[in-house]
């Protein structure tokens, strides 16, 4: 027995580990030449005319022209008044707008059926153009067959302590962005449901990494250190309980960049992405 514990709000304060600072051309390497590519994702869900609900996750750009940046979950393309995503460079604060947004839902009835949204992916497409500073993450090849358990890994994320304030602290609702880091490895490969398969199903491809993420994390991109390219995407935390409902372990999951191709293939041909 189980259930998704999803993190809703981002980011701040920038921890390399000590591995991560001693190994140039790796980590560092990696962090230095894609951190301003990695962005806070704000959005703004509204129920009526005084209820609303903030939530915070990590978004990364995967091209740049058009612009389209892959996070976690579902965003919103809606007016500043509705329903709506505001998307935030990391160090800097700067805002950009959302044109359109696609999302790539679970396709297990049970998990439509009961709105669980924890292995939902979206992609954004900016209505602004961006600068020469920022470079589109590399994609590993598809390869959902390959068992990459045991693959060192380095994670970039932004965490809901540093962005996140209260209406007393300043005019705006949220610090500047600036990201963590996580370095860890593939512990196993996996299935949406968490349980383990050497061959992931086709439905939606994940593996299971020790890397400890926090709230906001989930949208971030995470690397493999063999290659330098982006493996997956660290969507949230696993909890599973005995049948007295205890908890026995907590589990962080990724999803399988495979997905991530998916939905670029879908927006590729895409018919209805508003």
């Amino acid at each position: 027995m189980f259930r998704y514990v999803i993190c809703s709000v981002l980011l701040a304060v920038i921890a390399l580990p000590a591995e991560a600072q001693n190994t140039p051309g790796t980590a560092r390497e990696l962090v230095n030449k894609y951190r301003s590519s990695v962005f806070c994702i704000r959005t703004k869900r509204k129920f009526d005319d005084h209820r609303f609900a903030l939530g915070y996750c990590t978004g990364f750009l995967v091209s740049k022209d058009p612009p389209l940046i892959i996070t976690s979950g579902t965003v919103y393309s809606g007016a500043p008044e509705d329903s709506h995503t505001l998307v935030i460079a990391s160090g800097t604060g700067k805002e950009y707008l959302v044109k359109a947004v696609h999302t790539l839902q679970s396709r297990r009835p049970s998990d439509r059926e009961k709105g669980n949204n924890a292995t939902d992916i979206s992609i954004i497409e900016l209505a602004q153009q961006l600068g020469d500073e920022y470079k589109a993450l590399p994609l590993e090849e598809k390869g959902r067959d390959r068992n990459i358990a045991g693959e060192r890994i380095v994670g970039i994320g932004i965490p809901i302590y540093g962005v996140a304030q209260s209406s007393r602290e300043a005019s705006k609702p949220y610090r500047i962005p600036d990201i963590a880091v996580r370095e860890g490895s593939i512990v196993r490969m996996a299935d949406a449901d968490g349980d383990s398969t050497e061959t992931p199903i086709a439905e939606r491809p994940m593996f299971e990494h020790n890397s400890i993420y926090v709230e906001g994390e989930h949208g971030g991109p995470i690397f493999s250190l063999a290659s330098g390219k982006v493996v997956g995407l660290h969507i949230g935390t696993m909890r599973r309980q005995d049948g007295r409902g205890r908890t026995i372990a907590l589990i962080p999951l990724a999803i399988h960049v495979d997905i991530i191709h998916e939905l670029l293939y879908e927006y590729e041909n895409r018919e209805n992405f508003k």
